[in-house]
Formats: structure tokens, C-alpha cells, sequence
């Protein structure tokens, strides 16, 4: 029988967290439940994602994912959790950026998946 785990991420803020998983194409609903084999558990954050439900909760400083272990576990939310952490970061660094003056002059995406930024202030 599957459990309930929680999953320590690098994210730190939920704002910006559903805004990346909307950008992604993920449903976001917030405050509601996670269902778990032995009920449910209430989640700040729960996205639909190709890996399945998952939900996100504020913990300190850190947000982690909450689910079903068998999910949590599988090589398909790994990389997803990859990506949202990838698109997550990218946001953040041009949120920052823009507070600072700076638009973005190019994007680019290398054939590891490493995203390029060029920014200059104006």
C-alpha cells in the first residue's frame, strides 16, 4: 500500500511557483485537497500534472510536494519537478531583472535544455 510523502524542493514561493505551472499548461487550484489512498490531505497549492495530482505546501522557507509515494517517486515527476524548477528559476531571474532596469533582449534555448538569457538595461 502506497503512503503519504512530502518532497523537499528547491522552490521558495508559492506566487511564483502557480504562476510557472499555469505557464506550463498545469491546472492550479489553491487551497485545496490532495487525494491519498487513506483520505486527503490539504495542500496550499494542488497542480494536475502529466505526472499526476500533486500538491505544494509552504514549509518554512521551503515548499514542498505532497502525494502519493508511488507518484512522488517516479522518473516522470522527477522530470517534471526538473522542469517546473528550470522555468521557476527562469522567472525569478527576469522578475528580478525588470525590477532592476533590465528587459530581456534575447532568449534561447541550448540542445541541453539550458536557457539563455540576455538582458540589457535601457
Amino acid at each position: 500500500m502506497s503512503r503519504y510523502v512530502m518532497v523537499k524542493t528547491q522552490l521558495r514561493d508559492l506566487r511564483l511557483l502557480r504562476e510557472t505551472l499555469q505557464g506550463m499548461g498545469c491546472s492550479v487550484q489553491e487551497g485545496a485537497a490532495v487525494r491519498l489512498m487513506a483520505g486527503e490531505r490539504r495542500a496550499d497549492l494542488v497542480a494536475q500534472t502529466p505526472a499526476g495530482s500533486v500538491g505544494f505546501v509552504q514549509a518554512g522557507e521551503d515548499v514542498r510536494a505532497v502525494g502519493m509515494e508511488e507518484l512522488l517517486r517516479r522518473e516522470a515527476f522527477r522530470r517534471f519537478l526538473e522542469q517546473v524548477t528550470q522555468q521557476y528559476a527562469r522567472r525569478q531571474v527576469m522578475a528580478e531583472a525588470e525590477r532592476a532596469g533590465y528587459r530581456l533582449v534575447e532568449e534561447t534555448v541550448e540542445a541541453d535544455n539550458t536557457i539563455r538569457l540576455v538582458v540589457r538595461r535601457w
